[in-house]
This record gives C-alpha cells, sequence and structure tokens, in this order.
C-alpha cells in the first residue's frame, strides 16, 4: 500500500490545529491578513476541500491518504477519477474549455437557485458526503461566521465555494470537475497526488515546451498568468469575474479560484511562479480551507432560517442574476444526456426507448483503457450534439449489470455500441482515436 501523505518542502510549516491562535480575532482589526506561523517538529497534513475523503470526526492524519489498492473500493474509485483527470487534462484541453464555459450566452440564474440545482448532484468521486451540497455550502458559511463575524465577504464566499460543479449537471466530466488542481504547461510537480502513477498517458509529458520547471511560465509571473487543470474553481472565478457589479474582494477571488490547488498552498509546489500577490493571498486559502474540511458535522443548519442573512449579502456584493452558462460546453445542457445506467428498468427507459441516438459505453471501474476510452467519448458527445442531432452517452458497469452485458455478447471492454430506436445500428471493442470516434458517431448520425 503506498501511502501519500505530502510534506511542504519550502514553505513555512504550519499546524493547521495550531493555526487559529495565529488568526485575526474578533477584536475590529480583522481586515488584516492572517498569517501561518512556524511551528517546529510540527506535521502538515493536505486537508481536501473537494470532499473527496471527507468522512465525519477523523483526525486530521486520516485524511487525504491516497493509496492504489485496487481491492479497496473508496480507494479505487478515487484513484480511477484521478487517472482520468492525468491522462485528459492538458493545455489544450483546459483552453477549450474556458473558452466554450466563458461565452455566458446560455441562460441566468440566482445564487440561492444555483445552490438548490447543486443540490441534485451526486459526486461520482465522492464516497463519504452524506449531506446535500446546499447543506455543505451553509456549514461552511456558518464556521466561518462564527470565526470571522465581521468579514461578511467571507461568509458569502463559503457559501458560493463549490457552485463551479453545477459543471458536471450539464455534460462536464467528473474528472474535469471535482480534485485538486495543478498548473498547465510547466513540469508536473511531485506533490500533485498520484504524480507517478498516472500521468503516463498525459499528452504534454511529450511536449518539450511543457516538461521544465517553468515551462512556457517566466519565474515569479503570477498564478494569474498560469493554466490551471479545468475545474470547478476556475469557472467559478470566471463566473464572479465575468459579473458587472461584482464587488467581492481579492481574498474572496484568490479562494474561489485556488482553494483545491493543494500542490501549492499544501504540498509546497510551484512557489517559483507565485507574485508577491500571490503570497499575501496564502494565509487567507489556507484559512478558508479549515472550515471547508471540518464544516461537515451532524450539526445540519436551518437552510431556510439562514437563507434571508445570506440573500442580503448575495445583494451587496452579486446583485442581480448571475450568468451562468448553463449550457457553454458543448451545448450539452439542453442537447444531451451523460449517465450512468442503474439497472434494467433504467437501461430500457434510458436506452431502448430513448428518441435520441445513444451511444452505449460498457466498461468496468478495473478496466485501464476504458479510463482513456469514457473520457473521450464524453467530450466527443458533447461536441457533436446538437439541438437537432442530439446524442446520450450511457454508461454500463459491466460487474454491476452483468445480465444487460450478457444480452449484447460483451466480452471485450470497452465495448461501444450505437443505438437508435432501441436497434444496434454500429459497435466497436477497444480503443479508437479522436478521428475514428468522430466517424462513428458521424455514422451513427447518418443512420435512421
Amino acid at each position: 500500500m503506498r501511502t501519500l501523505t505530502p510534506l511542504a518542502s519550502n514553505l513555512v510549516d504550519f499546524d493547521l490545529r495550531q493555526m487559529d491562535s495565529n488568526l485575526p480575532r474578533n477584536d475590529g482589526n480583522e481586515s488584516s491578513s492572517p498569517t501561518a506561523s512556524s511551528s517546529e517538529g510540527s506535521d502538515v497534513f493536505i486537508l481536501d476541500p473537494s470532499e473527496l475523503f471527507r468522512p465525519e470526526h477523523k483526525a486530521p492524519e486520516k485524511y487525504r491518504i491516497y493509496t492504489t489498492n485496487q481491492d479497496d473500493y473508496i480507494q479505487k474509485r478515487v484513484f480511477d477519477t484521478y487517472k482520468a483527470m492525468h491522462t485528459n487534462q492538458t493545455m489544450n484541453f483546459a483552453l477549450d474549455r474556458l473558452k466554450a464555459w466563458t461565452r455566458f450566452d446560455k441562460a441566468e440564474m440566482g445564487i440561492m437557485e444555483a445552490l438548490e440545482k447543486l443540490n441534485s448532484l451526486v459526486d461520482e468521486s465522492d464516497p463519504d458526503v452524506d449531506l446535500p451540497n446546499i447543506v455543505h455550502a451553509f456549514q461552511t458559511a456558518e464556521r466561518i461566521r462564527r470565526s470571522h463575524p465581521k468579514l461578511d465577504w467571507f461568509h458569502l464566499t463559503g457559501l458560493i465555494h463549490d457552485l463551479g460543479k453545477l459543471m458536471a449537471m450539464y455534460g462536464e466530466p467528473q474528472w474535469a470537475v471535482v480534485g485538486d488542481t495543478f498548473p498547465l504547461g510547466c513540469a508536473f510537480a511531485p506533490s500533485i497526488v498520484y504524480r507517478e502513477e498516472t500521468f503516463s498517458d498525459n499528452p504534454d509529458l511529450k511536449d518539450q515546451r511543457y516538461n521544465t520547471n517553468y515551462g512556457i511560465y517566466e519565474p515569479n509571473c503570477g498564478l494569474k498568468k498560469v493554466v490551471m487543470s479545468w475545474g470547478h474553481d476556475e469557472y467559478m472565478y470566471q463566473v464572479l469575474i465575468n459579473h458587472p457589479k461584482m464587488s467581492l474582494p481579492q481574498q474572496a477571488l484568490y479562494i474561489i479560484r485556488f482553494h483545491s490547488f493543494y500542490p501549492w498552498h499544501t504540498g509546497g509546489d510551484y512557489f517559483h511562479l507565485c507574485s508577491a500577490q500571490d503570497l499575501d493571498m496564502l494565509p487567507w486559502i489556507r484559512e478558508f480551507n479549515r472550515f471547508d474540511l471540518y464544516s461537515k458535522s451532524p450539526d445540519v443548519p436551518d437552510v431556510d432560517e439562514l437563507i434571508p442573512y445570506y440573500q442580503k449579502l448575495v445583494d451587496k456584493y452579486l446583485p442581480g442574476p448571475v450568468k451562468c452558462p448553463i449550457a457553454m460546453i458543448h451545448q450539452s445542457a439542453i442537447v444531451n444526456e451523460i449517465f450512468k445506467v442503474q439497472d434494467e428498468s433504467d437501461f430500457k427507459q434510458k436506452v431502448l426507448n430513448n428518441p435520441n441516438l445513444v451511444i452505449l459505453d460498457f466498461y468496468a471501474t478495473w478496466c485501464g483503457p476504458c479510463k482513456i476510452m469514457t473520457p473521450r467519448l464524453e467530450s466527443m458527445v458533447g461536441s457533436k450534439s446538437t439541438p437537432n442531432a442530439k446524442i446520450d452517452l450511457a454508461k454500463v458497469d459491466v460487474d454491476e449489470l452483468d445480465t444487460v452485458a450478457g444480452e449484447y455478447e460483451v466480452s471485450s471492454i470497452p465495448s461501444i455500441f450505437a443505438i437508435r430506436n432501441g436497434k444496434i445500428v454500429d459497435q466497436f471493442v477497444g480503443m479508437r482515436d479522436d478521428d475514428q470516434l468522430d466517424s462513428f458517431i458521424e455514422k451513427a448520425l447518418a443512420t435512421k
């Protein structure tokens, strides 16, 4: 078993259990920046705000233990998520997603409406969270409010920090939404979780421009000039800075944008890219993560009672409807659906009785080629689907639905079928490149 608990290597060591004594108290001087003090011999644990490992009432050293143990269901699922992420998150991918998701031309909604919508999201990479997302949002905000009652912008930041996960509800694969983020365009740092095991198939490793410590960047260029792996942090940051009446301070924007950047704020890497402003903002990100991590508890807040207070903060810092490009990414919000088939009844309803073209992906969580093929299918289906030619992607785990796999005589995976009106119109087994996938889907679309 390999356990990854990276320690900070080139930043001041600090013990999160001692950190509270070094933060501004409720004495009217909370405008100053929180600072982390040195504590010789203290442990630095990587604490994850992305909810990948967050069972209740755990000691700090029990968090973020990543292994390659394929017999452990939780470890296996998280490993698979990071394998797909580290295979597919490239410079080109991130720039493409940034362009697609920042058109802001599809829909608008209020913050409270967005929180309610996020409540229906099931995070496939999260084995532990058993509370609705809206409850976690209010728990985080309320913990911040108790410790920093005068910093109302901080309260609101806690409430909205995960709203970028809405992308997962509209076609963006989970590996491009949740989990730790990291810079692209330069060498992948050793503190990235599963660094040694999961990057071998990433195309950027073969690009010499991206394989030095600085890569395409200048020393101390500042994180604002760095292209980060695509995820909910960057998306929500883009939503905020493009809102014309947004008045949140820089501390809030840094927290939103970099709270999942663990290789930096806890792993101790990438400091050579940081500007003076980045270093000034770092203690705020660390402080925020304390509340995000430990906010999950049996004490469920009364959301209805709290909404009036937080609505006032929304009206103060984010007045008016916020543009949330619900259908930005290849219009996937309205023109296609990506789902995992739950049972035979679900298969009949969503696949056999589906009026749209359905790409049927038979996979297994232990299948290496599937981890590469499925994300590519998700991206391809999203890019090819249009209002007049809708395509859905149905994913079937052969270990969970062996009877369905048997009906389609699946003996090797990945096995991909094109289904129209309940009938097979095309199929293939194994890996295909993007051009072959494109031809496969175009051919299926042309079949009536």
